[in-house]
């Protein structure tokens, strides 16, 4: 079957009559508005630059992805535009949904009449996808997981058992063992569809725990959202700080939600999700430009094996969106099969829309593509001379004039574009680059004490998988210290009435343990299983080392990779290696953070480090090994091995207790307080509620004062005392200090003797 050139801007038009419809209409039965609007929102948009860019010699799942992301960016820009435009013609709320729809309905007119110009013929061809039985087999059971994820979050929210999201996360691990042990019999279209639908279940399975968003970054992401709906307009005037700069967490959850008619939550824990499916896919489809299907087939799951892929990105979305365009960008940098304007097209689309989704991902991507370049502009103003690495002299005469035709993508007008974006978007138009400053600052500060053990513990703390430097100590002293420096801080503090001592030195609050999985086999079992898993961990690291050196040494020295890509490599691991030495960085910038984004770039790495250290074996038993070191991998981060065994943190998306259950989890009895308090709150006495309850209160009650120092000898006489699920069911606190994480007993028996109990809904308590 051939659509033609008139037959596909048809179907276009009717899209828009279709989605006008439903949305002037209003109808939403059986979630019509919401799916087909959505799914046009994330298409039509990309598909209408894409026939205007004149795009088309590219693999489909390329084409895809492109359209995802250019649709995204439409939304990003379009509506800034509008955002900026239609106040000064007196439309006071541009971001509604009647504005939105006639000026993307223009927009969208416009770009069609372009495109059908700009095309003298188009066509795109769908053929008939003629699959054999096993190929429709993997593709049928691959749809189960994300279904049985959803109901797996379900039953744990309605407190049933977690089996259902068990059998999804052991089914992910036999299915990826399936797929490679018939890698030569499947379709070759079976890899990018599993690594897709295998995200998107991982994301749901987390993100769909509570019906309410849940996590950490989340709740300021929902906060600076709900302005711009609350308003319909952006403006950095309504909240002056670095997360109201990001468009991915205000606009674009703004334009779902005045187009689709969805609960707000679900855009952050549905519609995001899906996206994010997508970034695993871009990085297949770059990776496998460097390697064999199989291969990167293995890196990209390996990419997804981190719990700060499923685990963090859900609770922090604008990196979530952040990272898509990080992959996007780099897909178009490598893509051969496209002109060089096309390539500095989409580079110059995603890699802005990139720097005003999230911050922290675009100063990462711009430091690494500006180091990248440098290195390699050195390296080609020395390669038609003196070599600069001996193991080149060696090289014949083809060998030499081969790197004279290297092929390099980066040229100094995309950095230097990217820089001036950067600079205008972060400095001018929204003045947040200050955090920057203050980072460089405070690292520059500390270089005389970069090795000072305090230093190497604050930093390290918050990523103790790198902590390979010192043990961390009991928190214990850590914990005393806060104490007493925290009631000496609150001491000087002339607005705030203390209680005298003598009403509060016998109450001494006490560290807590954390609740852990009872062990479920024998103890000395459970200690060599974990020791095992350990051993697995530190192996991808060195894997990862392995394998940059291999691509460094052997594969530059062939040209069998883009020396771009073998910088990026070394690069990323130089990064690491400097977040390490320099942990102040951590303490802004959280290591894991980085490590999942340079692992788009480190992922193949450690497969080819794998290929090098079991090179001993047969290659088609070298694949399955590696396959299953992988596997093991993800089934410990994934939860599968510990929820097994027992005897260690219980994870979120498989239990209804443990750490990050008491932390993350969103009550609806949290809800109901923090609306309760946004309408009896009297604006003059302060509040105080542990570091999670304020997260919730910002969310949902909208309050940006408040104290997170929930100690006896700190609690202000007048002031409220809120109290969440947690506090109120577990008697425990919450609280970050130099690093580590503090849980404590709640001083609750202080302040049942103390303060008057005001609010109480069975989760969730307010004192005054």
């Amino acid at each position: 079957m051939k659509l033609t050139k008139n037959n596909i801007f048809l179907g276009i038009l009717i899209s828009v009559l279709i989605v006008n419809a439903l949305v002037l209409i209003n109808i939403n039965q059986f979630y019509l508005r919401t799916v087909i609007t959505y799914i046009f929102l994330i298409t039509i948009p990309g598909l209408l630059l894409m026939l205007i860019f004149k795009i088309k010699e590219t693999n489909p799942w390329e084409y895809l992805i492109y359209v995802i992301g250019l649709s995204i960016s439409f939304i990003f820009f379009i509506s800034l535009l509008i955002n900026w435009i239609l106040p000064l013609i007196g439309i006071s709320k541009p971001l509604s949904t009647i504005p939105l729809l006639i000026s993307f309905d223009i927009f969208l007119l416009v770009f069609c009449f372009v495109a059908y110009i700009r095309n003298k013929v188009v066509y795109f061809k769908i053929l008939p996808l003629k699959l054999s039985k096993l190929n429709i087999i993997f593709i049928v059971i691959l749809m189960f997981f994300p279904v049985l994820s959803v109901l797996g979050a379900i039953t744990l929210n309605n407190s049933g058992p977690n089996i259902t999201t068990m059998i999804v996360l052991a089914g992910i691990a036999i299915y990826v063992l399936i797929v490679i042990l018939h890698r030569d019999k499947l379709n070759k279209n079976i890899y990018p569809l599993s690594i897709l639908i295998i995200s998107i279940s991982l994301l749901l399975a987390v993100s769909l725990r509570s019906q309410y968003i849940s996590g950490w970054d989340i709740f300021q992401e929902y906060y600076v959202f709900q302005l711009t709906k609350e308003s319909f307009t952006w403006s950095m005037s309504n909240y002056q700080d670095a997360y109201n700069a990001c468009l991915s967490i205000t606009i674009l959850p703004t334009v779902f939600s005045s187009f689709l008619k969805i609960n707000d939550h679900y855009i952050f824990k549905l519609l995001f999700q899906i996206l994010g499916g997508f970034i695993p896919v871009g990085i297949f489809l770059f990776l496998k430009k460097f390697a064999r299907d199989t291969s990167a087939f293995i890196a990209s799951f390996f990419f997804i094996s981190q719990s700060t892929f499923f685990a963090h990105l859900t609770k922090a979305v604008r990196q979530e969106i952040a990272f898509l365009f990080f992959a996007l960008v780099l897909l178009a940098l490598f893509n051969k099969s496209i002109s060089t304007s096309q390539k500095k097209i989409l580079f110059s689309i995603f890699g802005a829309s990139l720097i005003v989704s999230h911050y922290s991902t675009a100063y990462v991507a711009i430091v690494t593509f500006i180091l990248a370049y440098l290195i390699c502009l050195f390296f080609r103003k020395t390669e038609n001379r003196k070599p600069f690495f001996k193991i080149y002299e060696k090289l014949n005469l083809k060998e030499k004039d081969k790197l004279i035709k290297t092929k390099y993508y980066l040229s100094w007008i995309l950095i230097l574009f990217l820089i001036a974006f950067a600079f205008i978007w972060y400095a001018p138009l929204t003045n947040i680059s200050g955090g920057l400053v203050n980072l460089a600052t405070k690292t520059f500060k500390n270089m005389g004490s970069i090795f000072s053990k305090e230093i190497r513990e604050e930093g390290l703390s918050f990523d103790s998988q790198w902590n390979i430097f010192y043990e961390q100590e009991d928190k214990t002293p850590v914990f005393r210290d806060y104490v007493k420096d925290i009631t000496s801080d609150y001491e000087g503090r002339t607005y705030v009435s203390q209680y005298s001592s003598e009403k509060y030195e016998d109450y001494i609050s006490e560290l807590v343990d954390d609740e852990i999985i009872s062990p479920k086999i024998n103890s000395g079992i459970v200690s060599n299983i974990y020791a095992f898993i350990e051993i697995i961990k530190k192996m991808m690291k060195v894997l990862i080392i392995i394998g940059t050196l291999y691509i460094l040494f052997f594969k530059l020295k062939k040209r069998e990779m883009d020396i771009e890509y073998i910088f990026l490599c070394l690069i990323s691991l130089f990064s690491l290696a400097a977040m390490m030495i320099l942990p102040i960085v951590t303490i802004e910038y959280s290591l894991d953070r980085l490590y999942q984004q340079v692992l788009v770039f480190l992922a193949l790495p450690a497969v080819l480090g794998s290929f090098i250290i079991f090179k001993f074996i047969k290659e088609n038993y070298r694949i399955v090994l590696i396959a299953i070191i992988v596997l093991l991998y993800y089934l410990f981060f994934s939860g599968l091995i510990p929820q097994a065994i027992g005897g260690t943190d219980a994870t979120f998306q498989l239990n209804n207790y443990g750490d990050a259950y008491n932390s993350h989890y969103t009550h609806r009895t949290e809800i109901a307080s923090s609306y309760w308090m946004k309408e009896n709150h009297d604006n003059k006495s302060m509040i105080y509620a542990d570091r999670l309850a304020l997260w919730r209160l910002l969310a949902f009650g909208r309050f940006t004062l408040i104290f997170d120092d929930i100690l006896p000898s700190t609690i202000d006489k007048n002031a409220y005392v809120y109290l969440r699920y947690s506090n109120v069911t577990k008697n425990i606190c919450f609280k970050r200090y130099k690093g580590q994480g503090l849980t404590y007993d709640f001083p609750i028996e202080f302040l049942n003797e103390n303060k008057n109990l005001i609010y109480n809904n069975g989760g969730s308590k307010v004192f005054k």
